[in-house]
């Protein structure tokens, strides 16, 4: 009975190495065998949302590294407290102790989020979207939607950052802001094409805080201004005009349900 054990295993060992089996995850989840179908897109998509939400959770938040950075308030925060405020004040390295790396956690928190963007962009082509093909488009336009408002962040508090348009875990060298600029624009036309005209009033409650066709609109004319205002440059990277980005704020105030 030994004798026969081990010329089985042998056996087993031989066909399983001449036959060379595939061995895939059967009950765990990996790329090789998620983004099979609507809902699990869905669910890829509300991680990019949360992406987001924690870009501002801990660090210096774009908004108050904004106000320090300008003539609006004074980097505070006591003298027992760490120096990154009166460092960003002051415009000075030399204020920040040591061990201090202001921007870390939302460096990481950034390209954490475009990385869930990007992958879930990569992998709409694969979804059976059966019934539903007008999701793909649907959650692609809000996936660039979220990485362009990502890049947009980025772009204003660091200027000079890699550029990433797929997943990666290359160290990549820094891009040209006009590139970053680029892809933004790029994001955010596509977004206001596809995304429902469906006015606020009219959206469901369930899909409120979603992006929509007039969030991008919007954001649109926002870069524009920040880009030609900044750079001093005549439109936003030759994509969108002074006429084109007036355009979409005509249509974000005329039909989008929304009001001051």
């Amino acid at each position: 009975m030994r004798k026969f054990k081990i010329f089985f295993s042998a056996l087993s060992l031989m066909i399983a190495t001449s036959c060379g089996l595939d061995v895939k995850p059967l009950v765990q989840v990996s790329d090789a065998n998620y983004y099979s179908n609507p809902d699990q897109a869905y669910t890829a998509l509300v991680g990019c949302y949360d992406g987001l939400q924690v870009v501002w959770a801990s660090g210096v938040s774009l908004p108050v590294a904004s106000e320090i950075f300008s003539d609006n308030a004074f980097g505070g925060t006591g003298n027992s407290d760490g120096f990154s405020y009166q460092m960003i004040d002051e415009f000075d390295k030399t204020r920040s102790t040591a061990d201090q790396n202001t921007f870390q956690d939302n460096w990481s928190a950034y390209y954490k989020a475009v990385f869930r963007c990007n992958t879930l962009i990569g992998k709409l082509p694969q979804v059976n979207w059966g019934t539903t093909p007008q999701l793909q488009a649907t959650y692609e336009a809000e996936a660039r939607y979220l990485r362009a408002y990502l890049y947009f962040d980025m772009v204003r508090l660091w200027g000079n950052i890699p550029l990433l348009t797929e997943p990666s875990n290359e160290n990549l060298p820094q891009a040209n802001p006009a590139d970053v600029y680029k892809v933004i624009a790029q994001d955010l036309i596509f977004a206001a094409a596809n995304l429902a005209t469906t006015s606020y009033s009219t959206q469901p409650v369930t899909d409120h805080g979603r992006v929509t066709k007039w969030a991008a609109e919007a954001l649109i004319a926002r870069v524009y201004l920040y880009y030609t205002g900044y750079y001093a440059a005549p439109d936003l990277v030759g994509l969108v005009s002074k006429t084109q980005a007036l355009a979409f704020v005509e249509d974000v105030i005329a039909n989008s349900g929304h009001g001051l």
